[in-house]
């Protein structure tokens, strides 16, 4: 067993948010894992936003899914997102490069994602 495998199965039963550093190439990010094993919702990744951002907004979208809340209000719009943003399902290619260890916990492909990435 891998490493990542090994600290996947310590984290079996909860939301693990992997944040990543902005690089010369691109923005930071954060994703999840475990969104789908635990609420049946695709994984979500977000870019932008300041930093830790993504990672505090992650943190409350699975507080809400813990709660079995959702994140639209009655007209349908998304409460939890204060700003401008797009919503984008992430293509199958793009799940290796961009969410390692759900790839590693999901079999390589085998779960959606959604990225959310803000206007800055």
């Amino acid at each position: 067993m891998s490493k990542y495998e090994s600290f996947l199965e310590q984290n079996k039963h909860t939301v693990v948010i992997i944040g990543v550093p902005e690089s010369d190439e691109e923005p930071g990010f954060a994703y999840t894992v475990g969104f789908t094993h635990l609420f049946n919702r695709p994984e979500l990744i977000i870019y932008g936003g300041q930093e830790n951002y993504a990672e505090e907004l992650l943190g409350l979208v699975a507080e809400r899914f813990k709660e079995n809340q959702t994140l639209f209000d009655e007209t349908g719009v998304i409460v939890m997102f204060d700003t401008d943003f797009c919503l984008e399902t992430v293509p199958k290619h793009l799940k290796e490069e961009y969410l390692r260890l759900a790839c590693i916990k999901y079999n390589q492909n085998e779960f959606n994602a959604v990225r959310v990435k803000f206007w800055e």
